[in-house]
């Protein structure tokens, strides 16, 4: 019977089933599986993990089952049959038969652990097996005690051994094998003791010196685990796709294709600095040289602190493509915090590198949406969408900080398996100030592993760069890590704006202002500024101003635009409006835009007049860039404002209240606000924000630090040894791993308490709701709610539960275990603000 065992099935339209072999499964896995890993020199040590994970499949019962469901179609057992458990615990026995009397057999039992785990995890929704969990127990070290007790396994485990070898590889070119990857772990492990050593040779004296190598070395071996579990999940996905749409993955090379796109980039560049000799054109075109020579260094972690209106996306790309092309990176990836930002970086890149704005070809724009949400989450099923979405392999990527941060710690396999392409790669991380702050000793040690052990070069990316390398767990910049050679002089050159105090009335008494008093003074000023926009902390205040000005206008003859934005609104609805409005600033028309922070980054605006309530440092920073972008005028005029938190409600929002507190302090310290452009003023105040939110940068969540558990020996002293349990000795050698399980677990960049609801936007939106409403099978609905996303407001629990209660929301229908909602044509344009043919009154 050998060579007749089954890895996959799949039934033809002809109702015939068509087989792959177990032995071809196991062998392609390998094979893709050596292909990824060989960016870091793990080719064999990935590749073991490929030949054994599916071992349990040689089961006689598993090949009963696969047969049988296949025929009649029937999933409902999947999974019930354990086969991931089989290749671990064969290797775990290889390594004890055969390494036990070396010297070094802890080694190999680490390195065992590395590549049991992936096996034991790879269709474990909540990513590898905790090592240690908050309980104190070990569902790692349960997983095989629980094989380990049960005889009928065992008996399986010995024949699936026997079929193996005859089957797939002999016993000899095994073991051969395994030694080359122990010794490319080995090499690997070295590399990371090196670094840590000298680190900490650095920086700590040598009392706290061991403890600190320690926690490195843990730290680097979490991401190398996840790292080459990755790469397992990306074979064998890749593979199980491949079989299910009679399709071979696509592996090239693409350096020829960056060469291509660098020298189209640097040309259209030339041609437009020839055609544009303006002054700011010129400073932005020396800020790209600067990159472009910037580009040439070894591949590190390097800031870009270029003022907002410099050019950071051409700038940074020129960069991007440059390191690629001289490197041989495989991606590059721009990680973006707001997919209105995504939106418009995406369409200069195609439009400058594919001639066309909507030529998506070799760009993967990748960011939530709801066809991802109903997606099988039993991770068993091999998902037949877009292989190149599932897995990130396209040269260039443009995602959000969500998704980045998602493929390293968020549940679902589908996340993991992109950890790898970050790696060998170049990120480009924009607005990198938004990191969320309960993940930024998280970001940061990521970070370090991708720079340190993951050959990826990092560009950070802001006007106002965060002192990252200041907070407890460090990022570790470069010493040559900043590319604009002189940033007071940058400064001084980009100066396009005057930042206005409106704190205090003019005697230094404290002024705080309502929603009616704001409206005045922007009414007040629209008789000096043709163009004005207001930005506002939250949906409530926004909305109250806009009422206070459309009543102030609706006295008055004045051609005048009036409008308003908030979150409230779906996308193709906000990106309308924000087209309009643009087009009648540039065509030098009156208007007013009043919004939420949605338009302070990503939107390329230039508003004579800017108001901003007080916010974190760099959010006001943001706001300026809207204002004189282009240099139309000598200086554009920035108004601060401190909005009277009754009516504003900043409170529950931390890290808003937290930044408009230390812009407090600092104007209260004498620093003026028309510095707060300043390099020192910039990091004076990270400094003071990161200290001010400290016990929170390490994700704490339901009485732990998931932080806590990427390097396991923090849980077992803390948890084991002050528990005082007469075990804790046990878990003693499980501190070279943690907790994986336990930060997916809890692991949410932004906590899930929206649901997402589709407007009856414009004809699109209707016609969506129409065919969703309708019959279709389960693929034409997922591929229908992909294309509903920019139709989608996300509403919070309290609101949602309002007006679904108030009937303005009904169930539209459900696609998997997703239940999808729509408003009634009336609802939406009442959410937003009113009627809508009240709002289109807005002209007079």
């Amino acid at each position: 019977m050998v060579g007749n065992f089954i890895g996959h099935t799949k039934k033809l339209k002809n109702n015939t089933i068509e087989t792959q072999s177990l032995r071809d499964h196991l062998l392609n896995t390998q094979k893709y599986a050596e292909k990824y890993a060989s960016d870091l020199s793990l080719e064999h040590v990935a590749g073991l993990a490929g030949i054994l994970h599916d071992l349990g499949k040689y089961q006689s019962k598993f090949q009963e089952y696969i047969i049988e469901s296949t025929r009649k179609g029937d999933q409902s057992k999947k999974g019930s049959i354990d086969h991931s458990s089989f290749g671990a615990i064969f290797l775990r026995d290889f390594i004890s038969e055969n390494f036990s009397e070396k010297e070094n057999y802890y080694d190999f039992l680490d390195f065992g652990g590395i590549l049991e785990n992936a096996i034991f995890s790879h269709h474990n929704y909540l990513g590898l097996k905790d090592y240690i969990n908050p309980d104190l127990m070990s569902p790692f070290l349960n997983r095989i005690e629980k094989f380990k007790d049960d005889e009928e396994k065992k008996r399986q485990l010995k024949k699936c051994k026997e079929l193996f070898y005859k089957d797939v590889i002999t016993e000899e070119k095994f073991t051969k094998y395994f030694q080359l990857a122990f010794d490319e772990y080995e090499a690997f492990i070295s590399k990371i003791r090196n670094k840590v050593t000298l680190k900490t040779e650095q920086i700590l004296n040598e009392n706290a010196k061991n403890n600190k190598q320690v926690m490195l070395e843990l730290q680097a071996k979490y991401f190398l685990s996840e790292y080459v579990y990755s790469c397992l999940l990306d074979a064998d996905r890749t593979d199980a796709t491949a079989f299910k749409l009679s399709k071979n993955p696509n592996f090239s090379d693409n350096t020829e294709l960056f060469e291509k796109y660098y020298s189209k980039l640097v040309g259209k560049l030339h041609k437009l600095n020839k055609n544009d000799n303006s002054k700011i054109n010129q400073l932005r075109a020396e800020i790209s040289e600067e990159c472009d020579q910037a580009a040439e260094r070894p591949s590190g972690i390097y800031t870009l602190s270029a003022s907002t209106g410099s050019g950071k996306t051409l700038t940074s790309l020129r960069f991007g493509l440059k390191h690629a092309k001289l490197y041989h990176k495989k991606h590059i990836i721009y990680v973006l915090p707001y997919i209105t930002i995504i939106e418009q970086n995406s369409e200069v890149i195609r439009k400058f590198l594919n001639d066309n704005k909507d030529d998506s070809q070799n760009i993967l724009e990748f960011h939530s949406n709801v066809s991802q949400k109903v997606a099988d989450k039993s991770e068993e099923t091999t998902n037949t969408l877009d292989l190149t979405e599932d897995s990130w392999d396209s040269p260039i990527i443009v995602t959000t900080m969500v998704q980045f941060l998602d493929s390293i710690f968020a549940s679902g396999t589908k996340h993991r398996r992109r950890f790898h392409n970050l790696c060998d790669s170049i990120v480009i991380f924009d607005e990198v100030q938004k990191v969320p702050i309960k993940c930024l000793d998280m970001f940061n040690e990521a970070v370090n592993f991708l720079k340190n052990f993951g050959n990826t070069n990092v560009l950070l990316c802001t006007a106002t760069q965060p002192a990252l390398e200041e907070v407890k767990q460090k990022l570790d910049l470069n010493i040559d890590h900043e590319i604009i050679p002189n940033l007071i002089e940058h400064e001084q050159q980009f100066k396009r704006v005057e930042f206005i105090d409106k704190t205090q009335n003019d005697d230094g008494i404290d002024l705080v202002l309502n929603s009616i008093q704001a409206a005045e003074l922007i009414f007040k000023k629209s008789q000096n500024f043709k163009s004005i926009l207001g930005i506002f902390n939250t949906i409530d205040v926004t909305k109250k101003i806009y009422s206070n000005l459309k009543n102030k206008f609706d006295s008055i003859s004045d051609q005048i635009k009036l409008e308003y934005l908030s979150t409230n609104m779906c996308p193709a609805d906000r990106k309308e409006r924000i087209k309009n409005v643009l087009n009648l600033v540039k065509e030098g028309k009156r208007v007013i835009c009043i919004s939420t922070p949605l338009i302070e980054a990503g939107v390329d605006a230039s508003f004579e007049c800017v108001f901003r309530s007080l916010s974190g440092l760099d959010s006001l920073v943001q706001a300026a860039g809207r204002c004189n972008r282009n240099n139309e005028l000598k200086l554009g005029k920035v108004y601060l404002l401190n909005m009277d938190p009754s009516e504003e409600h900043i409170a529950k929002l931390n890290e808003v209240k937290t930044g408009k507190d230390q812009v407090l302090e600092l104007l209260s310290e004498g620093i003026k606000a028309d510095d707060f452009l300043n390099a020192n003023v910039i990091k004076k105040y990270f400094e003071m924000f990161y200290s001010k939110l400290a016990s929170t940068m390490s994700y704490p969540t339901n009485g732990i630090n998931l932080e806590n558990y990427i390097d396991g020996i923090k849980n077992v002293h803390e948890l084991a040894y002050q528990s005082k349990r007469k075990d804790a000795s046990k878990f003693e050698k499980l501190t070279q791993f943690s907790g994986s399980e336990t930060i997916a677990k809890y692991f949410q960049v932004i906590k899930n308490n929206t649901k997402s609801v589709l407007a009856p936007y414009g004809d699109k939106g209707e016609k969506l709701i129409a065919d969703l409403n309708g019959n279709q099978d389960i693929n034409s609905l997922i591929m229908l709610v992909k294309d509903a996303q920019p139709y989608i407001v996300n509403l919070y629990d309290n609101k949602f539960n309002q007006l679904f209660e108030e009937g303005d929301i009904y169930t539209l229908c459900q696609v998997g275990n997703e239940v999808i909602y729509a408003f009634r044509p009336y609802a939406y344009n009442k959410l937003v603000l009113g009627d809508r043919k009240q709002i289109e009154k807005s002209i007079f």
